[in-house]
């Protein structure tokens, strides 16, 4: 599902709660091939 903003969405959690923890990383466009 494309177009609706859930990269927007997950960036802006992430950024919010990243200095909560103490290893954090994001992997933007991530995409399964088979």
């Amino acid at each position: 599902m494309g177009g609706i903003g859930k990269t927007t969405i997950a960036e802006e959690i992430f950024n919010r709660r990243h200095s909560q923890y103490e290893g954090i990383c994001f992997l933007s466009k991530v995409k399964d091939e088979l």
